[in-house]
């Protein structure tokens, strides 16, 4: 019931839970799923389809911050008085979120990022993509013929059941990979600009040599799609996959 797709889907779900034999011999445990289906609008996945939450359904936004702060600052130790805590949280605090966004900028991550927002495996084929408008685009899906999938790159959604809240999902990767277009749902390994924003973040540095973010394999450009979709450039195959 909680990752039904559809009001309709949920339904059905909680109507064979609750003429299931086996559930017919625990009324308590009957009462106690009626008593949350009251509140189904709170934790069905189903009620939330147009909220942007990127796919997070959670608080591990908050738990992971709070992570970071104990194992990389606090290191795990308790024995820190009240101003040694302060003086952390202003110094190193800010140094570790400046090393992940440098390292960020320059191409160096670890396996934990790259296996949420650098997707390996089978890309969807240019074929099956097509550009609608300066940001839309339609993809074809790939196990049902007569289904077609929205995207709208500047807020960076898809109607797919994994996009619809704006979490990364393989149709916009296939964009991202073939028509060379940034979104922030993924690594900016191709985007020499957005690197350099998040270098400007982190560091404060505007003035970067010129060519400093450039593939060393002839990396995209990032001119206007139309000019260069006839001659697209894979040169990161190998580094996205």
């Amino acid at each position: 019931m909680t990752y039904a797709t559809s009001k309709e889907a949920l339904e059905a779900a909680y109507t064979e839970l609750t003429n299931s034999d086996v559930a017919e011999m625990y009324p308590k445990y009957i009462q106690h799923c009626e008593h949350l289906y009251d509140r189904r609008a709170e934790w069905a996945l189903c009620y939330r389809e147009e909220l942007p939450v990127r796919g997070n359904n959670t608080k591990n936004y908050a738990e992971a911050a709070m992570r970071i702060l104990k194992d990389k600052v606090f290191e795990r130790v308790k024995a820190y008085n009240a101003v040694q805590l302060l003086d952390f949280l202003l110094t190193r605090m800010t140094s570790y979120y400046e090393r992940r966004l440098t390292d960020l900028a320059n191409g160096c991550i670890d396996v934990t990022v790259s296996q949420k927002y650098l997707p390996g495996g089978a890309v969807i084929p240019k074929e099956m993509v097509t550009k609608t408008g300066p940001d839309t685009f339609e993809c074809r899906s790939q196990s049902k013929e007569d289904v077609t999938y929205y995207i709208e790159m500047s807020i960076s959604l898809c109607t797919c059941c994994a996009g619809i809240n704006g979490a990364p999902c393989k149709h916009q990767y296939a964009v991202v990979r073939h028509f060379n277009v940034s979104s922030l749902n993924f690594l900016p390994l191709n985007d020499p600009v957005m690197r350099q924003h998040l270098l400007y973040l982190a560091t404060g540095m505007e003035n970067v040599r010129p060519g400093w973010f450039t593939s060393l394999t002839g990396g995209v450009n990032h001119k206007p799609v139309e000019l260069e979709e006839d001659n697209a450039v894979d040169s990161c195959d190998n580094v996205f996959l």
